[in-house]
């Protein structure tokens, strides 16, 4: 179990080749984390989406980090989930709870989220890579 989740936050681990924060076509506007399970934490997020098209598929994730700059981890945005063209969704993603340890911890005023977006897929089958 415990190289599962290992690998979970290794595969979620940032890019440098990635559109993070302001740049991204992706913005979390509010987040909450719960306890699902003693080995799961739920993260349900607000996201806006600034893509001129809908995609089909997404390469990116979400960072999490305390008012320190302290790295927290990150969390995969699922990718083969549709994502609309400008406008706002809501996103539920289950994960095993080590992959971001603290974040049932800290005062949630206390944690900076950003979107990182490294590419999509449309649904017209064009793709995009984001820097």
């Amino acid at each position: 179990m415990r190289v599962a989740v290992l690998l979970l936050f290794l595969a979620a681990a940032p890019s440098a080749s990635a559109a993070c924060g302001q740049a991204a076509p992706l913005m979390v506007l509010g987040w909450t984390a719960a306890a699902k399970s003693e080995a799961t934490t739920q993260y349900s997020l607000e996201i806006s989406s600034t893509l001129k098209k809908p995609a089909r598929m997404v390469s990116g994730y979400i960072t999490f980090s305390d008012a320190l700059g302290k790295d927290m981890g990150a969390i995969e945005i699922p990718r083969d989930g549709a994502v609309p063209a400008n406008s706002k969704f809501a996103l539920d993603i289950d994960v095993g709870s080590l992959v971001v340890p603290r974040i049932l911890k800290v005062n949630k005023s206390d944690v900076i989220v950003e979107a990182c977006v490294e590419g999509v897929v449309y649904e017209d089958g064009t793709k995009e890579e984001f820097k």
